[in-house]
């Protein structure tokens, strides 16, 4: 009974939608096609009673930390006065039936940890990267000393890291992203890695692998809610494991703000074309100058991703990151997508099942959560889909 109060309680019949270069949330649903969807991983671990929250935008992740447990308490820590403020109001009048779930606290994350003198907390969840770029102090080693102090000996720490796009070998170069992972994988006995488009949530464990649960009582969530719950284990448990050893070096000048991604995304677009015109020469079809042409060409499109994976190319993401991106800016005619995955999910699951199911099916409900693109009515085919390929 609980449960179905929560769940009832995270929706709001009064129309609200925002979008800022920090958060996503809409009075609808809980889940809206962006990055902070992962953090729903709380949700699903045995023990995540008791949630620090380092980074709090405008609250677009603290829903999906409150799905299914009465009992969840959310620490929510940010320095910015102004956002926590609206947060906290948007919470009161929108979402009143949970707001007292979250406790704010205004504090620079580092100096949090540091000061801290209470109770450990079963999982912590970073999302520290802002407008200006990623903190200093999660490159050294004191601010993960610090975190691991206040965590308990089974949690988890959860970290949504923004940069490169999945194509673009994230974890290569001098990126901020390869430095978390290394980080995380000299800290933690556990690493393993979500990807969705522009965005790395890594998950890390100080000792096994947690134990997964169902969350069990889904009939309260709306259509496109209920399926990215229902099928979130399958997520989990196909999740990429990251050895820290695999990054021996860290350079000194790590890219840590949006220009720089962007310029280093710009310098690196050249190779992703490249090696999609090899693919596309190889298919016996001409060479193109932007990738995006691809969009409008599905067949093309379809089999030029099916070669990139019988390859193992980083490059066989590109389609679905476009569409998952292109569902925010140009989301009319990408029903295709859709169809293909209804058509041959099956058949790629035999051969490429972690790719199939966290980033072609992921980008798939990602599309159908975004608030922008209008693609609900997805729902009873993915559902379809989901029941043919046993992902639910």
């Amino acid at each position: 009974m609980e449960s179905q109060m929560v769940n009832r309680d995270l929706y709001s019949s009064d129309n609200f939608l925002l979008h800022s270069d920090d958060s996503l949330l809409s009075n609808d649903r809980i889940f809206v096609g962006n990055q902070t969807d992962d953090f729903v991983v709380s949700s699903f671990l045995q023990n995540s009673k008791k949630v620090l929250m380092l980074g709090l935008g405008y609250g677009g992740a603290l829903r999906a930390l409150l799905i299914d447990d009465n009992e969840v308490q959310v620490t929510a820590v940010d320095i910015n006065p102004n956002s926590m403020r609206a947060t906290a109001l948007i919470m009161e009048n929108y979402f009143p039936g949970i707001s007292n779930k979250v406790n704010y606290v205004q504090s620079d994350a580092l100096q949090y940890l540091k000061e801290y003198n209470g109770q450990p907390y079963d999982v912590i969840c970073l999302d520290l990267y802002t407008r200006e770029g990623y903190p200093l102090f999660i490159l050294h080693d004191e601010f993960w000393i610090y975190l691991k102090n206040i965590l308990t000996e089974d949690g988890t720490v959860i970290f949504n890291s923004w940069g490169l796009p999945q194509q673009l070998s994230p974890l290569k170069g001098n990126t901020v992203q390869k430095s978390i992972a290394k980080f995380m994988g000299d800290h933690f006995s556990y690493l393993s890695a979500l990807p969705n488009r522009r965005n790395i949530t890594f998950i890390a464990h100080l000792q096994q692998v947690p134990v997964i649960r169902q969350i069990v009582n889904t009939e309260d969530f709306n259509a496109i809610d209920r399926l990215i719950v229902e099928f979130f284990p399958q997520r989990i448990k196909y999740a990429k494991k990251i050895k820290s050893e695999n990054f021996k070096t860290l350079e000194n000048d790590v890219i840590l703000t949006m220009d720089e991604f962007n310029d280093e995304m710009y310098k690196r677009w050249p190779h992703l074309v490249e090696k999609c015109n090899e693919a596309l020469v190889d298919l016996g079809y001409t060479q193109i100058r932007d990738i995006m042409e691809l969009l409008d060409d599905p067949i093309k499109a379809k089999k030029m991703t099916k070669l990139l994976l019988e390859r193992n190319a980083i490059e066989s993401a590109t389609i679905p990151v476009l569409v998952g991106a292109y569902s925010f800016h140009k989301p009319e005619g990408l029903d295709w997508y859709l169809y293909w995955m209804l058509e041959e999910a099956e058949e790629l699951m035999d051969t490429h099942k972690e790719w199939v199911i966290n980033t072609a099916l992921w980008q798939l409900l990602e599309v159908a959560a975004n608030p922008y693109a209008n693609y609900d009515y997805w729902a009873s085919d993915i559902e379809l889909l989901f029941n043919k390929l046993g992902l639910r």
